[in-house]
């Protein structure tokens, strides 16, 4: 009997130290774990922690939710000027303030105008501005603008390439009018004013809709391609003043009927009345024949010229 309670006795002993490993090893699994699952804590935090603050802003889903949640503010403003300043309202209308001259912009990445992915129904330029800057309003759809007497110079491709607007008013304040300032728009007519001397390169080149052009005493020269693929002109007056006609200058011009050229005229350029067909009449004042200072291909051999007028 002592030999079994013996037997007994070491087997409860063997038991309770198994029991005891047991539970020892359970709490040092749970333990090494711990750690483990902190650090992971700590790294994902720190990972976090080492991204710029623009990643979160700048994600489609953070992006989405913002334009779900509230709508999008578009107004905008800066310097577009030593002293001169824009700022683009929520209605959609482009303001440009200030004094002196605009920057010069262009059609290239890296040249663009702060304004150029926006959209502007309307362009307020306010008396002070002297001079409007080259791409200033390059490709817009606006359908108003306001141009005051203050403004002397019109910079290049200023206005080209406008799609909502027929008509542009220029104050009678405007001098200078450089290359390409209103060339692909939809623009129907056009004044220019009197103290303009010279109409640049270029100026209307592909107005497709432009109908009528009457330059005013004063000009004396007009430049290169100025008028070419006016398709729809059916109406061009030439002043006496003018000295120069220059190449392709009206150049497929279809729709003009007829076009007198003044006996002021030394110089024409190559192709200057180029694809005229016809139906369409040059008539020339005071010359029975082109002077040395026309192109010897100066016109289309289709088109009729009619001397000494």
């Amino acid at each position: 009997m002592k030999a079994f309670k013996s037997i007994l006795a070491a087997m409860c002993a063997v038991l309770a130290v198994s029991l005891a490993g047991c539970s020892g090893q359970s709490g040092s699994t749970a333990s090494s774990a711990a750690p483990s699952e902190a650090g992971s804590t700590v790294s994902a935090a720190s990972e976090a922690d080492s991204k710029p603050e623009s990643t979160e802003k700048d994600s489609p889903a953070s992006s989405s939710a913002v334009s779900d949640s509230a709508p999008e503010e578009k107004s905008l403003s800066g310097k577009c000027g030593e002293n001169a300043f824009y700022a683009l309202s929520d209605d959609d209308v482009l303001t440009i303030s200030g004094s002196g001259d605009m920057y010069d912009y262009g059609s290239e990445e890296g040249k663009f105008t702060p304004w150029h992915k926006e959209y502007y129904k309307s362009v307020v330029i306010e008396n002070g501005i002297t001079r409007i800057g080259d791409y200033a309003f390059y490709h817009g759809d606006v359908q108003e603008i306001t141009i005051p007497d203050s403004v002397t110079a019109v910079g290049k491709y200023a206005f080209a390439r406008w799609s909502q607007t027929e008509t542009i008013s220029l104050p009678d304040s405007v001098e200078t009018i450089e290359e390409g300032a209103f060339s692909g728009s939809t623009f129907h007519t056009l004044r220019i004013p009197e103290k303009v001397k010279a109409i640049p390169a270029k100026m209307m080149e592909a107005c497709r809709e432009l109908t009528e052009i009457a330059l005013p005493e004063g000009v004396e020269t007009i430049g290169d391609n100025s008028f070419e693929s006016c398709e729809s002109l059916s109406k061009v007056t030439l002043p006496e003043t003018l000295t120069e006609i220059g190449a392709y200058c009206f150049g497929s011009c279809w729709a003009v009927t007829e076009v007198t050229i003044p006996a002021s005229v030394t110089t024409i350029g190559r192709d200057a009345f180029f694809v005229w067909e016809d139906g369409q009449t040059i008539y020339v004042k005071g010359k029975t024949e082109a002077p040395s200072g026309w192109h010897d291909d100066w016109r289309s051999d289709e088109v009729k010229v009619v001397w000494n007028v």
